[in-house]
């Protein structure tokens, strides 16, 4: 950058300038989101943290996607209670009636709170495991392209039925030109899986619905109703059980909602934009 800056030292601003699109990255998650923060806001007194295990979030300028992490769909993810926490006590300590000014042993140290042990489950299999299961039980595949921002839903042939749907590699296929001076290419970004009943569910009904999710191989079903088929015929306990993940073999993340629902994106039409590969 030649001549005077324009913009504010050390922002987002001067940052997205310099660099361009950012994102923030979870390595020990393998998630990462779009860098979403107040243009004014100072790099060095600003830090970033995973919802999921607590951990600082890390900075990149390289399409993560690329790289073989999944993009997190969700729009307004909760903070990890120990960042609560860690972040009250700041707070407290940096407040005005504060007897004396914060230096950085007053701060609160990451190692002084023990963590509480994860809860241990006992797992047990999924009513269904392969893309033809999937069908079968009456859920729509749909696929999220995190560099085009888009829902597809693509049509699973006959060779890939047979596959696992937590190991399924789904690639878009749309046609974009980023660049006016490049020719237009075909997207190839790897998309995160979703599924979900067919019938979907009225907004602002209160129905027990429960939300599955694993981190490591990046799928999520939303809107799994515990009275259903064929969730009824393999029934888990919640204190309790879990579901296996049939791709990595770790625990299915289940969030219980009884509040009521809200109206979802619409669904794209069959077959659009999205391959399995």
């Amino acid at each position: 950058m030649a001549g005077l800056n324009p913009y504010r030292l050390y922002s987002f601003r001067e940052l997205r300038a310099v660099m361009g699109q950012a994102w923030v990255v979870c390595r020990p998650c393998l998630r990462f989101v779009d860098l979403r923060v107040a243009d004014d806001r100072d790099t060095r007194a600003t830090t970033f943290s995973c919802c999921l295990c607590g951990r600082e979030g890390q900075l990149a300028f390289e399409d993560p996607a690329g790289n073989g992490l999944q993009y997190d769909p969700r729009d307004q993810p909760q903070r990890h209670p120990h960042r609560i926490l860690r972040l009250q006590q700041i707070a407290r300590l940096a407040g005005p009636l504060s007897p004396r000014k914060v230096v950085r042993e007053d701060l609160p140290q990451q190692a002084s709170s023990p963590l509480e042990p994860m809860p241990r489950y006992r797992l047990k299999g999924m009513p269904f495991h392969t893309l033809g299961h999937v069908i079968d039980a009456g859920l729509v595949v749909t696929v999220y392209c995190p560099r085009c921002r888009r829902y597809a839903r693509p049509k699973v042939p006959p060779s890939a039925v047979e596959r696992c749907f937590a190991t399924a590699v789904f690639r878009c296929q749309r046609v974009v030109q980023r660049w006016s001076a490049v020719p237009p290419e075909v997207c190839r970004t790897r998309g995160s899986l979703a599924l979900e009943p067919v019938e979907r569910i009225a907004p602002g009904s209160v129905i027990t619905r429960v939300s599955l999710t694993c981190s490591r191989c990046g799928w999520q079903i939303s809107d799994v109703r515990e009275d259903r088929l064929p969730w009824r015929d393999h029934p888990i306990d919640s204190s309790t059980e879990r579901y296996r993940c049939p791709g990595c073999g770790g625990v299915v993340v289940g969030q219980w909602h009884t509040r009521a629902a809200m109206r979802g994106p619409d669904r794209p039409p069959p077959g659009d934009g999205a391959d399995v590969v």
